[in-house]
């Protein structure tokens, strides 16, 4: 019994909480040796925090609470450095949430310490293979910021043979425009053009009501360090189904959401909802890309860092490639959509509570974790007028990107 008991601790994730009085992260300090990288976080009293590790990719997830945005973050690293990029989140109690994403990365391991009025977090990660003296990460200081800023000023050294000296540079900036390491996601707002969709008793056109919330959203997540909003159509024009999840493939994005108002013939029908694809659907793209033999899937198949680079001409091997991931972009579509409509559910009330199965158009691509969300009916009387609210609409928007940043919070792609 006891030998099992070890074994279950071994695989148990590992998580860290202290409960004392709330305090403020000062600054970070990031240094290096040969054969490890400390990460220190300074506090001004003993911090109230949780941290857990991550794997594909490495990963440090920090939460603190009462704490405020530091100068320079995010900031990605282009260096032989342990750490690659942090990422940062503030929420609306003041809550910061750190990423620190790591290579080249062995044991972990973490210590408080009292040094003065400070308390000092201190990450000590040995690296898996050693550097050389003279390809050291430059060391770098993050210090507490009050406010947001959209170029943010950076602090570098430059570290040579066991000293370290300030840079003349002084400060580099950095862009927030700088998309890497970013999450993308593609905002469609639900038809366009020739294309009205529903029109209500007093003439309010849903393509209308998808583009305001669909741009609405896009600014709410290009607010936040860790996504990219991208817009598939940003005008009142037509673009078909298929090509709305081909433009979401082509610009490389992590998840689709589709925005769409809802009608019906009784009137008395109203609430949110939301969709996924349907394994009826599914299992009919299959067919058709087997058929004729995917653009995408030879697209993958190219990529010399692909699992598929190779002869996988064999139908039954492409079948149960693509087949794998139809399974995983509705298993994460669906969960997505949950985190969704628990943000929803605050602003709307809910016309089904749980995510629902669908074959629309939009949620095919096995290439892409895809989600429809029905924010409303307009043929509902008091939903049409909450949807041509503009204090209504951003509030619909915010709980979506809510609902995206608490599932991609745990589950950084």
């Amino acid at each position: 019994m006891i030998p099992n008991m070890k074994h279950w601790l071994f695989f148990m994730p590992l998580f860290f909480f202290f409960s004392v009085q709330a305090s403020t992260l000062l600054e970070i300090n990031i240094s290096n040796t040969q054969n490890s990288e400390n990460i220190m976080l300074s506090f001004s009293n003993k911090p109230v925090y949780v941290f857990f590790f991550l794997h594909h990719p490495d990963r440090i997830i920090l939460n603190v609470r009462d704490s405020t945005i530091l100068n320079g973050l995010p900031r990605d690293f282009n260096s032989d450095g342990i750490v690659q990029f942090i990422r940062v989140r503030v929420n609306n109690s003041h809550n910061l949430r750190l990423v620190f994403q790591l290579a080249n990365c062995g044991k972990i391991r973490a210590i408080m310490n009292h040094t003065g009025v400070r308390y000092n977090l201190l990450f000590t990660i040995i690296r898996n293979k050693k550097i050389g003296l003279n390809r050291f990460a430059h060391p770098c200081k993050f210090k507490k910021k009050l406010i947001f800023s959209p170029v943010l000023s950076i602090s570098k050294y430059s570290h040579t043979a066991g000293q370290t000296k300030k840079n003349t540079k002084g400060c580099a900036t950095l862009s927030a425009t700088n998309i890497k390491n970013k999450i993308i996601v593609a905002i469609d707002a639900g038809h366009g053009g020739q294309d009205p969709g529903a029109i209500s008793k007093y003439g309010l056109k849903e393509k209308n009501i998808t583009l305001i919330i669909a741009r609405q959203l896009q600014a709410w997540l290009n607010s936040d360090p860790m996504f990219h909003g991208v817009m598939i159509r940003n005008s009142d024009h037509f673009i078909s189904v298929a090509e709305r999840s081909l433009i979401a493939y082509k610009k490389k994005a992590s998840i689709l959401i589709s925005i769409h108002v809802d009608s019906a013939y009784n009137r008395r029908a109203y609430g949110a909802s939301a969709w996924v694809l349907s394994n009826r659907r599914a299992s009919r793209e299959l067919v058709n890309r087997l058929r004729k033999k995917d653009g995408q899937f030879n697209i993958l198949r190219k990529n010399k860092n692909s699992l598929l680079d190779g002869n996988y001409t064999d139908r039954y091997v492409r079948q149960a490639l693509l087949d794998l991931q139809f399974i995983y972009a509705q298993r994460v579509g669906y969960e997505i959509a949950t985190k969704v409509l628990c943000q929803l559910k605050h602003v709307s009330a809910l016309h089904k509570s749980k995510p629902a199965y669908a074959s629309f158009g939009v949620l095919r691509s096995p290439y892409i974790p895809s989600l429809l969300i029905e924010i409303g009916f307009i043929s509902n009387t008091r939903e049409e007028r909450l949807l041509s609210n503009h204090f209504y609409q951003k509030r619909l928007s915010k709980s979506l990107y809510q609902g995206l940043h608490n599932y991609f919070a745990l589950h950084l792609p």
